[in-house]
Order: structure tokens, then sequence, then C-alpha cells
């Protein structure tokens, strides 16, 4: 049995209309009433939802809240002024996240930043960049500012996952992590209902990225038999109920589906916190940085490539070659060769967008494979490897 360390959450409650026990378990954190609330949420949040309209008339009547509204992927010049904002106010007494996997970084990295006590003292460590891995000049403490999330998309994960990705811009912009167990949120809101309203396009992008999360979790060699578990069950749920709710709402009808999917989303931040990802990971960030290319749509066109190129790179008698098999009969095709374009073909049906519609250019592979890495995936994929998966993505 492979040795895990868990890093979870505190509660997680699951099903439609689950999102009408946020006012109490928001009272049971702060029974004095704190000393407010910070609310993170996408635009237009409380126009797509009338149940996050209501959940908010509720808790504006009853604490002081300071709102922060997100729109795209943080970067750290937001997170820096968006603690300011709030440091202003004076208030500390909780935290919570409504929206994509955008919106619940960015309620990680407030949480955080707001219970640090070596902040507010002046110089350098005035910026979430302090925090950060591969700039770092802090380390990371164990207190953060009770975390409420509730996701309204099926696809990071990062309601379970100990970190949240944050673009440094600059001469060579990048996507940093902020990484420690204190980030994992206290309490989870599944509510299926808050996904009805979801865009086809969103749907496509964000149940891709779960997807991937899901696959290359289990395929990555610091896998273990808990986490491809999890990541199995993910797998059977949420891909025939993704490529459902993606039909039903391009025909303007909703669909029971959604929640298959966010609960395979929130297993995957699971996997991923704990056996890590692969190529298509390894690719999407950097390029990511470089590029206004939405995260899921990245991984959405990379994994296929990327899963045409593992096979190529396994022995068969390798664990990862038969646990492609395991997927290639989940999908319901005939060998881990026909993986890669089972998946190509699926993000064609739902319309997502390829890369090449970003400005991404056969001349610009070679060099945006170089800084690239193929994290914890099987086999020994080369800087040609991803530069053929990056050419066949265009």
């Amino acid at each position: 049995m492979t040795p895990f360390d868990l890093a979870l959450n505190r509660a997680i409650h699951f099903g439609s209309g689950k999102l009408a026990l946020l006012s109490g378990l928001v009272k049971d954190s702060l029974p004095h009433g704190g000393s407010g609330l910070v609310l993170i949420l996408g635009r237009n949040a409380e126009e797509r939802s009338p149940q996050i309209g209501r959940l908010l008339t509720e808790l504006k009547a009853e604490y002081r809240v300071q709102t922060i509204l997100v729109s795209g992927e943080p970067d750290s010049l937001f997170i820096d002024e968006s603690a300011e904002r709030i440091r202003a106010t004076g208030i500390t007494g909780a935290v919570i996240a409504i929206g994509g996997g955008s919106v619940i970084d960015t309620g990680k990295a407030l949480a955080f930043l707001l219970a640090d006590e070596r902040i507010g003292r002046g110089g350098k460590n005035e910026t979430i960049c302090a925090y950060l891995e591969g700039i770092q000049t802090l380390g990371m403490t164990d207190k953060c500012l009770p975390l409420f999330a509730v996701p309204t998309t099926a696809g990071t994960g990062s309601e379970a996952t100990k970190n949240a990705v944050i673009t440094v811009r600059g001469e060579k912009p990048a996507k940093r992590s902020l990484r420690g167990d204190a980030l994992v949120p206290d309490t989870v809101i599944l509510d299926p209902e808050l996904l009805s309203t979801c865009a086809p396009s969103v749907i496509a992008a964000s149940g891709l990225d779960a997807i991937t999360q899901l696959i290359e979790s289990y395929l990555s060699v610091k896998a273990s038999e808990l986490t491809d578990a999890l990541a199995l069950s993910g797998l059977r749920m949420a891909l025939p109920a993704l490529r459902g709710w993606y039909g039903s709402r391009r025909n303007g009808t909703g669909s029971a589906a959604c929640g298959d999917v966010l609960y395979g989303a929130w297993l995957s931040g699971i996997t991923l916190a704990h056996a890590g990802l692969g190529v298509v990971h390894g690719i999407a960030s950097p390029l990511g940085a470089r590029f206004d290319i939405p995260h899921g749509v990245l991984c959405g066109r990379l994994l296929g490539p990327s899963l045409s190129a593992i096979p190529r790179r396994i022995m068969s008698g390798n664990t990862a070659y038969g646990k492609l098999k395991i997927i290639s009969d989940i999908i319901g095709v005939e060998s881990p060769a026909d993986i890669g374009p089972f998946f190509t073909r699926l993000a064609d049906s739902m319309a997502l967008p390829r890369l090449k519609e970003f400005g991404l250019t056969g001349e610009m592979c070679a060099g945006e494979a170089g800084p690239c890495s193929n994290k914890n995936s099987p086999g020994s994929l080369s800087v040609e490897d991803r530069v053929q998966i990056l050419e066949e993505a265009l």
C-alpha cells in the first residue's frame, strides 16, 4: 500500500438546494457576528442566480460585508489591491467565495493574507508574491480565515485543493502557486442548482479541465491506491454526464447530469492535490501566462494530443499502460492508442476553440514547448513530443 497524507475539507455538503445551509453554517462559524464577512464573487453572480441573490441579501442584513468581484484569472496586483481594500474596513471574520476556480483561488489567497500577522508592517512582504512558489521570501503559515467555497462551475476542483494559482505579470509572466494545507477550504457547498445557468462554452472548458485532472492524477507517477480509486470514480461519473449536460444546455434545457460533473470536479481537486498532474498542465501553466487563453480551453485542447503521445512512450507491460487500458475500457475505445483521438473528437464536438484562435502559431510551438515540463506524466516525453502536442492542438 502506497503511503499517503490527506488534507481535506472539514465539511462537504452535496446536493440540490444545499446553498440554503450556508447562512446557518456562517453563523455557527461566527457566533457573535465576528468582524464581518468578505464575499468573493464572479461578476453578475447575483443576476445569474436567484439563489445567490437571496443568500447575499440575508448575509448583508446580518453582517458587515466587503464584496470583491473577480473577472478572469487572478494576478498578484489584483490580490494585493483587494487585500488592501479589505484591511481598510477592519473585516477579518470569514471569507465566502462563490464562483468558478478563479473566484475560489482569490478567496484562498485573501483568506491567507488577511490572517497573516506579518502583513501590514511595510516593506517587501506587502505582496502575495512573498509567498508564491519559485519567488517566495516568506514561508507559509498554518493560519487562514474561515473559508467557505461554493463552486458555480464544475472544473478546477479548487474547492478541494491546498493551492491557489496566481499570475505574476511582468516581462516574463508566469503562473505561480500559493500552497499550504491551510488553504484547503473549511466548508464546501456543492449545489448542482447553481450550475443550471452555465453557458455551453463554460461547461465544455471547465468540464474538460476536470476530466484532464482526473486522468492526469490517475496516470501520475505519484498516484496511490486511494487517488486511483477516487480518480476512476470521478471519471466514470463525470465523463458521460459532461456530454449529456453540454448537449442539454445547447438545446436550451436543464440537466441533472451537472451534479455528476460537479462531483467529478471535486474529486479531481482531491486527486490532483495528492497525486499531482501531468504534461497537459506542464504545458498549460506557462502557456496560459503568456497567452490570453482560458485554462480550461488549454487543458481540453491539449488532453487529446497528450494522450496520443503518452502511449507511444510506455511499454505494454508498464503499470501506466495497464491504467491506459482501463481508461480505454471506460470511454469505449479499442486500445490506448485510441484514447487521444477520442478526446480530440470530444473537444471538437463541444466546439472548444483551437489554440490558433488565440494567436499561437506553428512557428511558435518549438519555443513554447522548451520551458514546459512533463510534471508527473508516465513515460519520458521529449521536447519534440511536446512540440507535436502543441501543433496538434492548433
